[in-house]
């Protein structure tokens, strides 16, 4: 199967609706700036699809700094680790796209750790799966399938049954 057909399902059914649709014209709290930062990462991931991993890296790694440096800086919320969840995981993507696997490891690993900050249910069990498939992915399958185990136990007993057929895939 196609990683990237199968991941972009993934995030429509599972996390695209951590993506806000409506940006706020104007932020006034902390919640709209989550909002906000969060807004293009989504449109990103959809621009994935008409340009180059080498196109838009620098884009994705100039945003993730961006929202790592208003989230540690006064952001601290969940939904402020949310957004950074998100945009290091596409950091995470676009750099096992390029053919770096530090750098994807790497973006995996702070992806799960701001997923376990932001108390998203969803968010934490979906990028430790991703963590999980890079694994196998790049020969370890071992440590894949105990990521994919950890990620299915940490998925709630009411989570969406489209969470759970793409865990299972």
């Amino acid at each position: 199967m196609n990683r990237k057909s199968f991941l972009k399902t993934a995030v429509v059914a599972g996390i695209g609706a951590l993506a806000p649709v409506d940006v706020p014209a104007v932020v006034s709290t902390s919640e709209n700036l989550a909002t906000t930062i969060a807004g293009p990462t989504a449109h990103y991931r959809r621009l994935e699809q008409f340009l180059s991993c080498a196109e838009l890296a620098p884009v994705i790694d100039a945003h993730y700094q961006l929202v790592s440096r208003l989230v540690h800086g006064r952001l601290r919320s969940a939904s402020g680790f949310a957004a950074l969840s998100e945009v290091a995981g596409l950091a995470a993507w676009l750099a096992v796209d390029r053919g770096d696997a530090a750098a994807a490891r790497r973006h995996y690993i702070e992806a799960v750790r701001f997923a376990d900050r932001s108390g998203h249910p969803l968010l934490a069990p979906y990028m430790i799966a991703s963590l999980g498939h890079f694994a196998v992915e790049s020969g370890d399958p071992r440590q894949g399938l105990l990521l994919l185990d950890r990620a299915a136990a940490q998925l709630e007993r009411g989570a969406p049954r489209t969470a759970r057929a793409w865990l299972s895939s």
